[in-house]
Formats: C-alpha cells, structure tokens, sequence
C-alpha cells in the first residue's frame, strides 16, 4: 500500500521531524561514553613510546569491538536492504529517497566505503560518512581516542574538569545556531 502524507502541525510531523529528538540522543550517548570513560581511567602513562603503545594498542581494540558490526551492515545496506527488502513508495519520502538511493551510492566509492569501514571517514575527508549510520559511530569512536588520550596523559582529576567545560561550549554553540 502506499504511505499516506505526513501533515504540518500533526503528532506525526513532530515524531518524523524530531532532528532535535536525535540530537540528544547522540549527545546522551556521548555524555555516557565520557562518565564511563572516567570512571575506568587508565594509569597514567610514562613517557611518549609508553603512551604511544598503549594509544594504538586502545584504538585497535575499540576498533575491533565495532568495525567489523559497521563492515557488514554497510553490506548489507549497500548490497542486499534495497534490493532484496521492497521500498514501495520510496519516491513519495524525501529522507528515504535520500538515503537509499544517493547516499546508497556515495557510499558504494571505494574510498567512502574503506573510510567509513576504518572510522576514519571524516577525519579525513571533513565530512560525515555517506554509508547509514557509520557517521554516529565514528564520532563516538574518535571521542573515545580522544578521551583516551586525554586520560592517558592528564589523568581523571584534570580530564573531569574539562569535560564540564566542553558540554558548556557545546550548548554554546547550539544557542548560537552552528
């Protein structure tokens, strides 16, 4: 059957419109991983080889942990979702049309696809990944690093005290509307 259209004003509008609802979301989380990441804070590291080891050796676990869940739902988006899973009416919602087909398409690049794979995609090209949902992860990913780095060579006391100022720059930034 066909989808029936979403009017303005209407509950349905406010669920399907809610950018903000998942803003939060993804700050909530964000907010977790960082009062997590305090309370299991790392010794501090001596010296630069020291933390270097323990930085690369963190990395490549967390990136174990969750690479390979992106690889192959990207695969699956990629290669089996449209094509084997029946989008009637996909033309009639914008947001649907966007995603599985040219976002579908960016990210079936070689080079977006093995970016994205190593959550590295913005990092490096300063944008977000086209693949679905590859672009929340790699930015938790990357604040974990970052987090982890920060504890490794301030320790929890110094690391605590900077993570209130960064969510007041945050909402800072929010108000200002960037």
């Amino acid at each position: 059957g066909s989808w029936l259209p979403i009017t303005n004003g209407s509950a349905e509008s406010w669920l399907f419109h809610a950018n903000d609802a998942i803003e939060k979301v993804s700050e909530g989380f964000a907010v977790l991983m960082v009062h997590l990441s305090l309370k299991r804070a790392p010794p501090a590291a001596v010296g630069a080889k020291s933390w270097l080891r323990r930085f690369l050796n963190y990395s490549f676990r967390r990136w174990l942990s969750i690479g390979p869940v992106i690889c192959i739902w990207t695969l699956i988006y990629l290669y089996m979702f449209v094509e084997y899973v029946p989008m009637n009416n996909i033309i009639k919602s914008r947001g649907l049309l966007i995603w599985h087909s040219e976002m579908r398409g960016d990210c079936s690049a070689r080079s977006s696809f093995w970016l994205s794979f190593l959550l590295l995609h913005e990092a490096i090209t300063g944008r977000g990944s086209p693949c679905h949902n590859s672009d929340i992860f790699e930015a938790l990913f990357g604040l974990d690093l970052a987090l982890f780095a920060l504890l490794a060579i301030l320790g929890p006391a110094l690391t605590g005290l900077l993570w209130p100022l960064a969510i007041l720059w945050r909402w800072q930034l929010v108000e200002e509307g960037n």
